[in-house]
C-alpha cells in the first residue's frame, strides 16, 4: 500500500496492489462534498480510465471528481 500526496486535506487516496492489480481507493472524510484533481492518477503511471467497484461507474482521469460527502470510492483500471 502507498498513500498518495494529499491535495485536499479532506480527502485521503492510496494505491493497493496485489498479483498484477491495482485497486486506487478515495475516500472523502468531509461533511461537504470536496474535489479531486484525477489528473494525478495519470502521473502515477496509471490508466486513463477507472471504474468504481462501488457504484460500478466510470471515471476519467482527464476530469476534475467531486467526491459528496463521505463518498468512498474503490477505483480499478478499465
Amino acid at each position: 500500500m502507498r498513500l498518495l500526496e494529499p491535495e485536499n486535506a479532506h480527502v485521503i487516496s492510496y494505491l493497493r496492489w496485489s498479483e498484477g492489480h491495482i485497486l486506487v481507493v478515495i475516500a472523502n472524510f468531509s461533511d461537504a462534498a470536496q474535489t479531486v484533481n484525477m489528473r494525478r492518477l495519470r502521473t502515477e503511471g496509471l490508466a486513463h480510465f477507472f471504474k468504481d467497484k462501488l457504484s460500478q461507474r466510470t471515471l476519467s482521469t482527464h476530469d476534475i471528481l467531486e467526491l459528496e460527502p463521505y463518498e468512498l470510492l474503490w477505483l480499478v483500471e478499465d
